[in-house]
């Protein structure tokens, strides 16, 4: 099966894989973050 290469993705998929690689921690603090101030709202 045929690997797809970045250079056949959309610019779309291409900026989110090179943001996703490059802030891939950043991005899991912040979802850390939103889902326990999506916790607090729901509880209060």
């Amino acid at each position: 099966m045929k690997k797809t290469s970045d250079a056949m993705l959309p610019d779309g998929e291409k900026l989110i894989k090179k943001i996703g690689l490059q802030h891939r921690r950043l991005g899991v603090r912040l979802a850390f973050t939103f889902s326990t101030i999506n916790s607090v709202f729901i509880q209060n």
